[in-house]
């Protein structure tokens, strides 16, 4: 009986104050470090968290800034289950009308190719990503906050000479975004992880952002929904004969 009472006590979720004062940990410590800009949660949106349920909205980071979209939820898995989830992506599946082809990669960074199939009339549209681990703020936070963010190659639509052959001629005709910018940021919080999704994008032609950030946001929940999935798994997924994977300053994760 005693067993099974701390098992009860220990799955209980974090406060909303406690999930409240862990993010404020990260504001006065970390915030120069991340990646992404931080969002600014409401009393009310600690509660909704407490609860279990996932937060998701569209709103503006700053004066001037273009729509963004917000995902957060406290997960019960810890922080390297759903970085495990994330770097393993290729599970979760990509929607049919996307593709991508991987350029490079080392245990912090990878860089991708990924092409959009839109109906006619309107354009394909086409990108290369670089996605990277942030080495300081995993170690300045203790390895209590891990974050992985990617942009567009700075090269813009130049980087595509990077391509196979055969690839570029998939992308001939597509437009290359403007905007494709967001990322992970995981939060040890309690026994579990305060989990972040944000993405800015905007994908040219005369398709506004507000309109494919209202796209982006329906979308955010299956996303949530489907990490998270993964992350329970990954205890009887990553296991010996697993493709190695690495934590945010490139030391790689034991496998189960």
């Amino acid at each position: 009986m005693l067993a099974l009472l701390c098992s009860i006590v220990c799955a209980t979720a974090p406060t909303a104050a406690e999930l409240a004062a862990a993010w404020q940990d990260l504001v006065a410590s970390g915030a120069a470090r991340v990646q992404i800009s931080l969002p600014s949660p409401t009393a009310d949106d600690w509660r909704t968290l407490a609860s279990g349920t996932t937060i998701a909205r569209r709103f503006r980071a700053g004066e001037g800034a273009m729509n963004r979209v917000l995902a957060m939820r406290f997960i019960d898995q810890p922080p390297v289950s759903i970085w495990l989830a994330i770097l393993d992506g290729k599970h979760a599946g990509l929607p049919p009308e996307y593709s991508e082809w991987q350029l490079g990669a080392t245990p912090t960074s990878k860089t991708l190719y990924q092409h959009l199939d839109l109906p006619f009339p309107i354009a394909d549209r086409h990108w290369i990503l670089i996605a990277n681990s942030n080495r300081e703020l995993y170690r300045d936070s203790g390895r209590t906050a891990w974050e992985r963010s990617w942009a567009l190659d700075p090269r813009g639509a130049a980087a595509l000479a990077d391509l196979p052959a055969d690839v570029r001629a998939k992308g001939e005709g597509a437009i290359w975004t403007p905007k494709n910018r967001g990322g992970w940021l995981l939060l040890a919080a309690g026994w579990g992880t305060l989990a972040v999704y944000q993405l800015e994008t905007d994908i040219g032609g005369w398709v506004p952002d507000h309109l494919v950030a209202a796209w982006a946001l329906s979308t955010l929940a299956k996303l949530v929904d489907k990490t998270t999935a993964l992350a329970d798994r990954e205890v009887t997924h990553y296991v010996a004969g697993h493709a190695p994977l690495y934590t945010p300053d490139g030391v790689l994760i034991p496998r189960y």
